[in-house]
């Protein structure tokens, strides 16, 4: 279907609402973006405050009941919905006859050695797994000088292996088993996903997908064409991008977002998103994506206006453009709610 056109207002606004950041929801198993997951990085760190932002009345939320934390998109720590992770790991599922191979003898072998139910660090699984896998699977690594698992391909294997994490001390965490039960079909499971997705970053395009997933432009393309017919063709000042026709009428009926909200870092708004969309400078997008330890973005009505970081009691706010009094004060309200402690001292760049 072609003919649809948005303007970048009416997009940022949509997306402030299907992100949950305008109308905050009763439990974090009622957030929507749980059906793309949120990113935990460092573990225990950022998935909690992002659905302390969706939820109205939050506490501990980034384990509570029906929640998991397992390595997922690109291989990162996510938090999803246990119900959820059939449908993952059928729909990441590498393409590639190959790759396939290699995750099932890594995931199984994983699966042997977490079949005596006890937790293990990362190390200790890959040591134990490195003594039963084939060299070619393990190869030398010049960096840790010992032979392991490749760690991209180590972390997708933790999922159909049934591993799920627990964050544990500073910043680490530690994998446990859980049986998943029977995995979904592959097809419909990755048009699922490519639903969710669209819903949460459109109007958008396959390399969106990719960068979103981790795969190649050419493995989105193929999975964008098999739910063509569920898309809309949208131009958004001029570019062509697309969005699943069930969700146009929400793009043009949302209303103008009010929100001032400190996110934190890989925050689903930021990290599930058509980047020169959300931001059009090239050189604020270097400021909020960074190679690593990305800040956390400042929401003013659907606009991501600059970014913050925390140190100690501490935050400090470095807005794109000059700031008005009225909009810092609504910045230093924001931080006593999205932040905690709340008595947090806000300085501004």
């Amino acid at each position: 279907m072609t003919g649809a056109e948005l303007d970048r207002a009416e997009v940022l606004a949509y997306r402030a609402s299907v992100h949950g950041l305008e109308q905050p929801v009763a439990s974090p198993a009622d957030c929507g973006v749980l059906d793309v997951g949120v990113q935990d990085t460092p573990p225990g760190t950022t998935a909690g405050p992002a659905l302390r932002a969706r939820v109205r009345s939050p506490g501990e939320l980034a384990l509570s009941p029906g929640l998991a934390l397992v390595h997922s998109l690109r291989g990162a720590m996510h938090v999803h919905r246990a119900a959820d992770l059939p449908l993952l790991v059928a729909a990441l599922r590498p393409d590639a006859a190959e790759d396939r191979g290699r995750l099932d003898r890594v995931a199984t072998a994983m699966s042997d050695v977490m079949s005596d139910e006890a937790t293990r660090t990362k190390g200790e699984l890959s040591g134990e797994i490195t003594k039963i896998l084939p060299r070619p699977i393990r190869p030398y690594c010049a960096v840790c000088q010992v032979e392991h698992v490749d760690d991209g391909l180590f972390r997708m294997a933790t999922l159909p292996a049934g591993l799920q994490l627990r964050p544990v001390g500073h910043r680490s965490a530690s994998f446990f088993r859980i049986p998943l039960p029977s995995v979904a079909q592959a097809s419909p499971a990755r048009r699922e996903l490519l639903r969710r997705f669209l819903r949460r970053c459109g109007p958008a395009r396959p390399k969106d997908l990719a960068a979103w997933i981790g795969i190649t432009p050419a493995d989105a393309r193929q999975r964008w064409d098999k739910l063509a017919d569920e898309l809309v063709e949208v131009r958004v000042g001029g570019k062509r991008l697309w969005m699943h026709t069930e969700d146009l009428a929400a793009a043009r009926e949302a209303a103008v977002p009010t929100a001032v909200r400190l996110l934190p870092p890989y925050d689903p708004l930021v990290e599930v998103a058509n980047r020169e969309l959300l931001l059009t400078a090239k050189e604020r997008r270097q400021q909020l994506w960074r190679a690593v330890a990305n800040p956390g973005p400042v929401l003013i009505a659907g606009e991501v206006i600059g970014t913050w970081r925390r140190r100690k009691l501490t935050i400090t706010v470095s807005p794109f453009e000059p700031l008005s009094p009225a909009q810092q004060r609504a910045i230093q309200a924001a931080a006593a709610v999205d932040t905690t402690p709340a008595d947090v001292d806000i300085r501004f760049d």
